[in-house]
């Protein structure tokens, strides 16, 4: 059980709430995103990146922070 300002949460509910829940369980932080004004979060696990919208999208958006992605791996 973990807390957000107080409220305790089960992260177990917060993962099967997620689409990709193996976007956040077991991956790595990739960087920063360059993309703030799209509030974009990006996680690596393995092979695979993963793109976490961090606010729900109000229109249409492009990623364009995956800019090196791949290269020297």
């Amino acid at each position: 059980m973990a807390a957000i300002i107080g409220n305790p949460i089960n992260l177990r509910q917060v993962l099967s709430a997620i689409d990709s829940p193996e976007a956040i369980y077991g991956s790595r932080y990739w960087k920063e995103s360059g993309q703030a004004d799209e509030d974009l979060a990006f996680t690596t696990r393995g092979k695979k990146l993963y793109a976490i919208k961090l606010k729900k999208p109000t229109a249409p958006f492009v990623i364009s922070g995956t800019a090196g992605w791949g290269r020297g791996r």
